[in-house]
C-alpha cells in the first residue's frame, strides 16, 4: 500500500510523486474538502427584552442607588 498527495486539475488527478502503474492496477481514492463550518442564523436578542419605565431612566436610577450608599 502507498499514499501520495495530488491534485485535480479539471480533468485528471495529478501526483506530487512520480509512481509506475499497470493498467487495470486498483487504487483507493480519497478525495479531501476543505472543512466548513454551518451557518448559524443571527439570534434576535431584543425580543427577549421587556422594556420598563425602569429601563428607560436607568441613569437615574442608578444614580439614586449610588448617591445613597454612603454613611
Amino acid at each position: 500500500m502507498l499514499a501520495v498527495n495530488g491534485y485535480y486539475n479539471g480533468k485528471n488527478i495529478v501526483l506530487d510523486e512520480q509512481i509506475e502503474m499497470a493498467a487495470g492496477q486498483k487504487l483507493i481514492v480519497i478525495i479531501e474538502t476543505p472543512p466548513q463550518t454551518p451557518k448559524r442564523e443571527k439570534i434576535d436578542l431584543d425580543k427577549y427584552v421587556t422594556t420598563t419605565e425602569r429601563g428607560k431612566h436607568v441613569e437615574e436610577y442608578m444614580e439614586e442607588m449610588r448617591g445613597n450608599d454612603r454613611i
